[in-house]
Parts: structure tokens; sequence; C-alpha cells
């Protein structure tokens, strides 16, 4: 059974034109607020050539590594949100999924193959809260191209 790509396009147009009626990151609550945080999307694998997803996407990444076994390091294609640390992390994977969305259909594809991920790292400052809530708009679009995320909680 092959399973298909969804329209990508169609439903970020949708979840974005859904989604401007409700709040923004300046009315977050506060614990949240409190944590700066970023975001970046990997292609990974141990026989990854980033120069080759680099021309297979039409993307250039803002960083590579090449794998090299003696060393026990992985192939890596990344591009990082062009945010700056002190937004959401919600926000920091807007910023990408619209940059991926055009490509939307080459990384389902290349999923089947290598590993894509999204690595969220979130700061938090002294008193904020633990508890982290990514809404289901953003799982289901990361869902689409095939990615996993991770999310790593730093204290300040």
């Amino acid at each position: 059974m092959k399973i298909e790509a969804p329209d990508f396009e169609a439903v970020l147009k949708a979840l974005r034109e859904e989604s401007d009626g409700e709040s923004t990151a300046a009315e977050a609550p506060e614990e949240i607020a409190r944590c700066r945080g970023w975001v970046v999307f990997i292609i990974s694998h141990e026989n990854v050539n980033p120069d080759q997803i680099t021309r297979d996407l039409g993307l250039e990444p803002d960083r590579i590594f090449y794998s090299n076994p003696l060393e026990n390091q992985t192939g890596q294609w990344q591009l990082n949100s062009a945010l700056n640390a002190d937004e959401t992390i919600e926000a920091h994977l807007w910023n990408i999924l619209t940059r991926l969305a055009p490509i939307h259909r080459k990384l389902w594809k290349i999923s089947e193959i290598f590993n894509l991920e999204f690595h969220c790292t979130i700061q938090k400052t002294a008193g904020a809260m633990e508890p982290f809530v990514l809404p289901a708009r953003l799982l289901l679009l990361i869902g689409y191209i095939g990615a996993s995320i991770e999310i790593e909680v730093m204290e300040s």
C-alpha cells in the first residue's frame, strides 16, 4: 500500500487562516513568554550526502555535516529558523514549515530513507513552569512531511 503525501500547501494555508484569530506570543502565559528558544530542521542518516540533499530539494541549508564513521558522525543537512531566540517555539516552527512548504512532497519521499527531525530547544528562566504545549495543527504539518520532533528544555 502506497501512502500519498497530503496537499501540504492547502493544509498550511487553511491552518494559517484558521489561526489568524488566535492568541499571539505576546498573549502567551507568562511562564512560556519567559522562555527563550530556537528550532532547527535536520535531515540525517549515516549515508546522507548533504550536497545531494541540497540539489534534490533545491534549498540551501544553513549548515551541513558529512558522515564520518571513524568519528561516529552521521551526515546532516540543517535548516535553521530565521527568527531570533526571543520568539516562541511555535513561531520558529511556522517559520521553518513555511519555507519547507514548496518542497513538502520531496521531503515526504526522502523521509522513507532519511531521518527528518525538528529539534526544538527551550531555555527556561528561573521560575518558569515546565509544561509546554504545541498546537495540533503544527504537529499535523510536521507529520505531513514525515518528520519527528524533539524538544530539549535547558535551565538558564
